[in-house]
């Protein structure tokens, strides 16, 4: 293994560079006193290892770390450091491990041993990425292999997750920084919230190894984007199917009908980001105005039996909405079920009432008026 030291103190960086070539697994392929000189040489050459201090001039160790791993995805960081607190922000930031001065032969041969293994693994890792695998935003985010095996990514941080999300839905284009921060830390100055963005990036790379290469996260200018390679989303589904804006029909109602149980869940749901506000009152919407166009369909080829079935589902999720309701009643009349008609319409005027402070519309009203009159007619009729 190739590693670069860098601190600020050249005794420590000769101790250190001693301590290595007694264990005699890793090759020492230079050393720099000033961070952005180590910097540089992280990034031209093909190393594997960094050793950074913590407490460094001009840059702080975690930020260079952060700024290394952003273009060095791959590469594995260790820090070193005299103060113990560091430690729990060097895991944070997901080092591989984290050395106290001075540096003991002991502690840096199985430091060493753990980095073998990770550059092992990741050299290993050339399995191709055949067969088309899915990943559901409808509901609950989900991933599944071509053969319908779930795959659980374990995110390091809630902003880890939100943060690949939002990617996800840009796919393909290039989100800036400074995007990003506003979206996931409005009220952080610059100083505090490029580290987090820079911590949280590299989170998300570790989380993708999980993948396969199936999801690559490049840094590109001053933005990030994300490449999909064979994995398909159900919101491109939809939105193709959307844009075909396909007319119901015999032929074509089974498709339609997919399409809905498609999206029939709320987008991302559980997850309350403000940015995917707007579209998942986007796609709720659509789902209404299609499920309901399935419904006038079925009614207007009498096939009352899916008609109702629609509809009723429609009438649960959106129980205040008078269009749907009025539908039911009328399906409800035509399959001979007046006891729901009358559930129904009083369900909604109580509803209404409740919530809005307001009653049915007229056309609702005057149809139910004239409906009663008619039933009672021949009740009135029967007992004759």
């Amino acid at each position: 293994m190739k590693a670069i030291l860098i601190d600020d103190e050249m005794l420590a960086l000769n101790f250190l560079e001693h301590q290595l070539s007694k264990i005699g697994s890793c090759q020492v392929v230079g050393k720099y006193i000033d961070p952005l000189k180590g910097r540089e040489a992280v990034e031209q050459q093909d190393v594997d290892i960094v050793f950074l201090d913590i407490e460094l001039p001009e840059m702080d160790g975690i930020e260079l770390a952060e700024r290394l791993l952003e273009h060095r995805p791959g590469i594995q960081v260790v820090f070193v450091t005299s103060y113990d607190e560091y430690a729990v922000r060097a895991f944070e930031l997901n080092a591989i491990d984290y050395l106290v001065k001075p540096v003991r032969e002991e502690r840096l041969l199985n430091t060493l041993q753990r980095l073998e293994r990770n550059v092992r693994t990741q050299s290993e890792q050339t399995v191709p990425n055949t067969g088309v695998w899915q990943i559901r935003l409808f509901g609950n985010v989900s991933i599944t292999r071509d053969n319908g095996e779930p795959i659980t990514l374990r995110w390091r941080t809630a902003k880890a997750q939100q943060l690949f999300l939002y990617l996800l839905k840009h796919k393909g284009s290039l989100v800036g920084k400074s995007e990003l921060i506003e979206w996931l830390w409005p009220d952080f100055e610059p100083s505090r919230a490029f580290p987090q963005l820079y911590t949280t990036v590299y989170h998300i790379r570790k989380t993708l190894e999980a993948l396969d290469g199936r999801v690559l996260l490049h840094n590109e200018n001053d933005g990030y984007a994300l490449q999909l390679k064979n994995i398909e989303l159900d919101v491109d589904a939809v939105e193709d199917f959307l844009r075909a804006g396909s007319n119901i029909s015999e032929e074509t109602v089974r498709e339609y009908e997919s399409m809905l149980d498609l999206f029939q869940d709320v987008y991302l749901s559980g997850n309350d980001y403000p940015w995917a506000e707007n579209e998942r009152q986007r796609y709720q919407l659509q789902w209404l105005h299609m499920k309901m166009e399935l419904v006038k369909w079925y009614y207007g080829q009498n096939r009352w039996e899916p008609a109702f079935k629609h509809c009723e589902q429609l009438c649960h999720r959106f129980p205040l909405e008078e269009e749907v309701q009025f539908m039911f009643m009328k399906i409800c009349d035509k399959l001979g079920l007046f006891s729901q008609v009358r559930k129904a319409y009083a369900l909604l005027q109580t509803s209404l009432e409740r919530e809005l402070g307001e009653k049915p519309g007229s056309e609702i009203i005057r149809w139910y008026t004239q409906w009663k009159k008619r039933k009672n007619s021949v009740q009135t009729d029967s007992g004759d």
